[in-house]
């Protein structure tokens, strides 16, 4: 099984300081990542030329990378399932990380500590592969590698926040926010979900060979040329250009810019995960986050099934601790974890066309699909890597 690419969320340093100009550059990718040079540089009342040479030095220090598109599993048919896992080494912590690379339903994984030191998990799988993927985190449990702290099922309720630099002062390098006036938005906000759709999990799907390709390229980089997936795919302009068309109406979530937050402020990533929250409660703060007076920095709140929640994004410290009290009146059995998003510790994955048989147009999901071959190539990755290991000491 070669799963293939994945990309992590984290980029390089850079070396020059960003200006006034580069910021609002930002603050308007981050609001419409495939905005084009032209609406940029009138934006922001400078020529074509002058934005265009602020994105290259951007790109260049490597603050800007090519947008994503984010596939939506509840679109695609796919359950999302929240895992997370305990380990007590950091050789395990490596081999779960190595199985998430290996199994085909893997969407993100990122190393968290606090409470306990292990691994946060999504997959998106068959609404049929429920008990499967329960079989496989068994087999790395049955492994030695971890203990299974929690298995959740998202409702598919979820939404993003921006960041929104609005807030931030790029004189005094701070990000400005009331955050009592959000506690506030809380109380007022309604108990009950209004007008959410519900994911149709039901939905027959017809994709061809070619479809799951573009979707995965498009995962790689929504940005890409038709013209080299026509090259790439050997299809006329036309084609390629109603296929785009209609997977990104159709399966795509969201097209992210991918920007290196750390050149705004010194960040940090935090996971915030509560089980047994009540939905009233949960529910209030879900619809908070739907208003104009959200928090200004990237925070993913998803519901899971029965009534818990899950939030997790970046923020400065100096501001996270705010967050997590407001998030704490409601939430009184909250938990706290620190994300490691550094380098490869944070992983996001592309597409993985192999999962669905357009044969008989249906996701796989049977055990040698889901738990077998899987578990049977981590053992192999892992006897090869203490081998290795056996032999440098000799």
């Amino acid at each position: 099984m070669a799963k293939g690419l994945s990309m992590s969320l984290t980029t390089g340093e850079s070396t020059m300081p960003l200006s006034q100009l580069d910021l609002k550059l930002l603050h308007l990718i981050e609001l419409k990542p495939m905005v084009s040079i032209k609406e940029l540089a009138e934006r922001t009342g400078v020529s074509w030329v002058t934005a265009n040479r602020h994105l290259q030095q951007l790109r260049k220090d490597r603050v800007l990378s090519d947008p994503i598109a984010v596939f939506d599993p509840d679109a695609l048919g796919l359950e999302r399932h929240i895992v997370v896992l305990q380990t007590d080494s950091e050789g395990c912590l490596e081999g779960l990380e190595k199985a998430c690379d290996i199994h085909p339903y893997t969407h993100y994984r990122s190393r968290i500590y606090g409470p306990m030191t292990g691994l946060f998990i999504q997959f998106d799988v068959p609404p049929e592969g429920g008990h499967n993927l329960h079989l496989f985190l068994e087999g790395l449990h049955d492994l030695g590698l971890c203990k299974i702290s929690g298995m959740f099922r998202s409702s598919g309720i979820r939404t993003t926040t921006v960041t929104d630099l609005r807030h931030f002062d790029p004189e005094t390098m701070s990000w400005r926010y009331d955050w009592d006036a959000w506690a506030s938005d809380i109380q007022h906000a309604s108990s009950e979900l209004k007008r959410v759709k519900r994911p149709n999990r039901g939905t027959r799907l017809a994709f061809t060979t070619v479809d799951l390709a573009i979707l995965r390229e498009l995962t790689a980089n929504a940005s890409i040329g038709q013209a080299v997936l026509q090259e790439k795919f050997n299809l006329s302009q036309s084609t390629v250009s109603r296929k785009v068309l209609f997977l990104m109406q159709n399966f795509v979530d969201s097209v992210r810019a991918q920007i290196d937050r750390s050149r705004f402020d010194v960040t940090s990533t935090k996971m915030f995960l509560s089980t047994d929250s009540g939905e009233s409660a949960r529910n209030r703060i879900y619809n908070a986050f739907s208003l104009s007076t959200a928090p200004p920095f990237p925070i993913a709140i998803d519901l899971i099934e029965e009534s818990g929640v899950v939030l997790w994004g970046r923020m400065p410290p100096s501001h996270e601790h705010k967050f997590f009290y407001t998030l704490w009146r409601y939430l009184p059995d909250i938990q706290v974890f620190t994300m490691d998003t550094v380098r490869n510790h944070s992983q996001l994955y592309w597409f993985y066309p192999e999962n669905y048989d357009v044969n008989i147009q249906r996701w796989k999901y049977d055990r040698e699909w889901m738990v077998d071959t899987p578990l049977r190539v981590l053992q192999e990755a892992l006897q090869r890597k203490s081998g290795g290991h056996r032999q440098s000491r000799a």
